[in-house]
C-alpha cells in the first residue's frame, strides 16, 4: 500500500516540477531543455531523487549545478503548488537519468552487428 503512495506521490511530483519548469525555464536555466524522467520517493516521503534528461550534452554539467544552486528556489516553488496536498515537500535530490545515453549506445552497436551481417 505504502509503495503504491510513492509511486502516486512521484508521478505527481513529476508533473508538478515539470510543470514548475516549463514556467521558470528562461529565468532559471537561461531557456535549457530540461525534462524530468522520474521521480522516486523514499517510503518515509523525506526524499525525492529526480531523475532528469539533458539534452544538450555541452552543458550538462552546467546545468545540474544549476539545479542544486536553485534547489530551495524550486523546493518553495513546489510547495505552492503542493501546499494543501503534502504537509512538507520532500528534500529534493537531482540525478542526471543516463537511459537515453545507454539507448543511443545500444542502437549504435546494433547498427554495428546489422552491418557487420
Amino acid at each position: 500500500m505504502a509503495a503504491k503512495r510513492n509511486e502516486k506521490l512521484g508521478r505527481q511530483l513529476n508533473k508538478d516540477l515539470s510543470q514548475l519548469f516549463l514556467k521558470n525555464k528562461h529565468e532559471w536555466f537561461n531557456g535549457e531543455f530540461i525534462t524530468i524522467s522520474d521521480v522516486q520517493v523514499t517510503p518515509d516521503l523525506s526524499i525525492a531523487k529526480v531523475y532528469v534528461s539533458l539534452y544538450n550534452a555541452d552543458k550538462k554539467e552546467a546545468i545540474l549545478h544549476s539545479l542544486e544552486s536553485k534547489n530551495y528556489l524550486i523546493r518553495r516553488g513546489l510547495a505552492k503548488i503542493v501546499k494543501n496536498a503534502m504537509k512538507k515537500v520532500p528534500e529534493l535530490r537531482f540525478k542526471e537519468d543516463k537511459s537515453l545515453e545507454v539507448l543511443n549506445k545500444l542502437d549504435d552497436l546494433l547498427d554495428k552487428v546489422r552491418k557487420e551481417d
